[in-house]
């Protein structure tokens, strides 16, 4: 039973390690008062005020002090978020999807504030605010799982989060986190993209971006989604109506440019079978169809996702072209 549980720590030891630092952080500033704790909070802010005097190691040290709150309430969902995204990209990648979130943030609203303080939009008195907490890289973790969400639900997933982060900073007055948590979001969705492309290795994610979907990790994907949530939108009633609204448009037009690429024909909405190598004719979505394109392999039994071809051909067919295997159905493009 030891040896499982430190097998399981060893697999997330960076979630692990920065775990126990926040805990030990959280219970030393208890100990030693609320004059302690707001010290600490003063001088480990990233407010312009300390970035004007050129204290940039607060950019490292904010992510280990919270401003207020019940650790042992968020800490367990912060901890499955981490786990879930060292599971997927290992420790390194964990370790640069929180820093992008949480510094690139930091130093992008930053910048924001700075811009609006010299142009008077914002009163000097935002110079030092309060900014410090685990919020800017949780939600830049929570952007980066979008390269493990299977194909078909991705845009799904990307209007959802975008449109709820969109939606409270709207509704936040004038408060700069919830710009920082929007930011953050959008710096992990684009990190993800790096992480789309990374080798299978020990069934983590494949070629394709695609996670293995074990039943630890759907749980801990659970936790830490409903722990973002929580964190981003509180009770906010008006974002989860934002984010469904998108995530329906996000699906219609996933649905609708599927529809426009294979076309539809019949009941079956498949394109007929056999047709003349010889032939060429239109099809509903206007495409051309390109005949005598490639040779399929006669000891195919089951239809391929797309046609084996004995013979490649050399010409390169633009997407609104389409080339016919004399066995299969009328599939887009050649293959490369």
């Amino acid at each position: 039973m030891v040896s499982r549980v430190i097998s399981a720590v060893a697999t997330v030891r960076v979630t692990a390690t920065y775990a126990a630092a926040l805990a030990a952080v959280a219970a030393t500033l208890l100990m030693l008062g609320q004059h302690a704790e707001d010290a600490a909070v003063r001088h480990m802010s990233t407010n312009l005020a300390n970035l004007a005097r050129g204290h940039v190691g607060t950019l490292v040290g904010s992510a280990f002090v919270t401003d207020g709150g019940a650790i042992y309430l968020w800490l367990p969902g912060l901890a499955c978020l981490l786990a879930l995204a060292e599971l997927l990209w290992r420790g390194r990648g964990l370790v640069l999807a929180f820093g992008v979130g949480h510094i690139g943030a930091t130093v992008i609203v930053a910048v924001g504030l700075a811009v609006a303080v010299t142009a008077g939009w914002l009163p000097s008195s935002i110079e030092y605010a309060s900014d410090v907490g685990i919020s800017y890289g949780a939600a830049g973790v929570l952007g980066t799982l979008t390269a493990a969400i299977p194909r078909h639900w991705r845009p799904a997933w990307i209007g959802w989060w975008f449109a709820v982060a969109l939606q409270i900073a709207a509704d936040s007055h004038g408060d700069f986190t919830a710009y920082g948590h929007l930011l953050a979001l959008l710096l992990g969705m684009l990190l993800s993209l790096r992480f789309r492309g990374q080798a299978d290795f020990r069934g983590q994610a494949d070629f394709r971006g695609q996670a293995d979907w074990t039943m630890t990790r759907v749980t801990l994907f659970a936790v830490g989604v409903s722990f973002c949530y929580l964190l981003l939108v509180g009770s906010s009633l008006g974002a989860p109506v934002a984010g469904i609204g998108a995530a329906s448009i996000a699906l219609g037009c996933q649905w609708w440019r599927r529809t426009r690429r294979f076309g539809y024909a019949g009941r079956g909405g498949r394109w007929s079978s056999h047709v003349s190598l010889n032939s060429s004719s239109s099809c509903p979505s206007g495409s051309r169809i390109i005949a005598e394109c490639a040779e399929t392999d006669p000891t195919t039994t089951d239809p391929p996702n797309s046609a084996t071809s004995l013979n490649r051909p050399s010409t390169f067919f633009t997407d609104n072209e389409m080339w016919v295997s004399p066995t299969w159905s009328i599939v887009r493009g050649c293959p490369e």
